[in-house]
């Protein structure tokens, strides 16, 4: 189990890249989504691990949800 300075970090970390997609997307009329989905995916992966390491089952379980999301998005913009 990680300690709390590294899922402290992992929470900062993940609300950063979290933050900037969104802005980004509410900024540019047509922003970069294969590389928006990259940066979602990795936020939303140390979301699960912040989620983990907190035992909250609500974050781990809705942050799980939103990497399958995630998958689909990337399948869909890196493979088609």
């Amino acid at each position: 189990m990680p300690d709390s300075r590294t899922l402290s970090i992992a929470g900062w970390v993940a609300s950063i890249i979290t933050i900037a997609c969104a802005l980004v997307l509410s900024l540019d009329g047509n922003p970069p989504m294969r590389w928006m989905f990259v940066a979602w995916t990795i936020s939303n992966v140390l979301w699960v691990w912040y989620g983990a390491g907190i035992k909250s089952g609500q974050v781990l379980a809705s942050q799980a949800v939103f990497v399958l999301i995630d998958v689909i998005g990337l399948v869909h913009y890196w493979l088609y």
